[in-house]
């Protein structure tokens, strides 16, 4: 098997997971490929910035972020990714440091794919897409750093729910529910539905309240007025939208394939909800 490796040297100082887990590929008779700038010594393959052709899967070492991130090339890819946590929480991490030796259960007994959805997020000027992107947690339209409400209209599949006096408006999936849309009072949404939860940041309302609604809904927020209104993809990016601009949010044809261990004991999404969150 070809596996990409993104490696974090920044909390894998000295590069010792990564150096385990590299050996370890090497002993399963896989081929380790990770960026050149990475300045990892090892007996173990290493090539190029990415592998030649599309890999077999890819493994991400780092927290949450760095996961989600990875999230987006493994979808393009169409790969299954699988996240070793080095960080706080690590959500979406399958499993820790201590439990690499896991993955020889991967290579030699399979694993099974737990697909994800994501959003398809496109910024729409008059009749043209000023930006467009995918997310695994959320689409966030927000006043930045502006001290004043901004002000906005929501639709799905162009009914108008309301207009809505706000800090901003949260765009989340099933995945993203345990993120930002969580701490703005969003519910906690089973990775295994296929929905979308639309949630108002600090409403300037008695009846703005969160949504959920099925992936096969078109939400639409539309900017009216305000300080400054900016959009950002899984916490990337500040795109800017002017008044009468619009962010339009669907399901993706994208999906993100998070690789699950075979365990002897059930790790199932309410038990890691309740450690991670019990440890955050």
């Amino acid at each position: 098997m070809k596996i990409e490796i993104i490696p974090n040297p920044v909390k894998d100082r000295g590069h010792i997971c990564t150096e385990r887990l590299l050996s370890l590929l090497s002993d399963c008779g896989c081929e380790g490929y990770m960026p050149q700038t990475a300045e990892i010594r090892s007996t173990a393959m290493i090539s190029g910035e990415y592998c030649t052709g599309v890999p077999d899967m890819i493994i991400v070492l780092g927290g949450d972020g760095s996961i989600m991130r990875a999230s987006h090339r493994a979808a393009a890819l169409g790969v299954p990714i699988l996240g070793i946590n080095l960080g706080r929480v690590g959500y979406l991490a399958e499993i820790e440091p201590a439990e690499i030796e896991l993955l020889r259960s991967v290579f030699e007994n399979g694993y099974t794919v737990e697909r994800r959805l994501m959003l398809d997020v496109r910024h729409i000027r008059g009749d043209r897409t000023v930006v467009s992107g995918i997310a695994l947690n959320d689409a966030v339209v927000s006043h930045g750093n502006q001290p004043k409400f901004m002000e906005s209209e929501i639709f799905c599949n162009g009914s108008s729910i309301g207009k809505c006096r706000s800090d901003g408006y949260i765009f989340s999936t099933p995945t993203g529910s345990t993120a930002y849309s969580l701490s703005a009072g969003g519910p906690v949404l089973d990775p295994s539905l296929r929905g979308m939860c639309l949630i108002p940041i600090c409403p300037y309302s008695l009846t703005s309240r969160p949504i959920v609604v099925p992936d096969t809904t078109v939400a639409e927020l539309r900017y009216i007025s305000g300080g400054g209104a900016y959009l950002t993809v899984d916490g990337s990016g500040t795109d800017e939208l002017l008044p009468g601009d619009t962010v339009r949010i669907t399901a993706s044809a994208l999906t993100a394939d998070f690789v699950r261990v075979k365990r002897e004991h059930n790790r199932n999404f309410y038990r890691i909800f309740r450690d991670k969150m019990s440890d955050s």
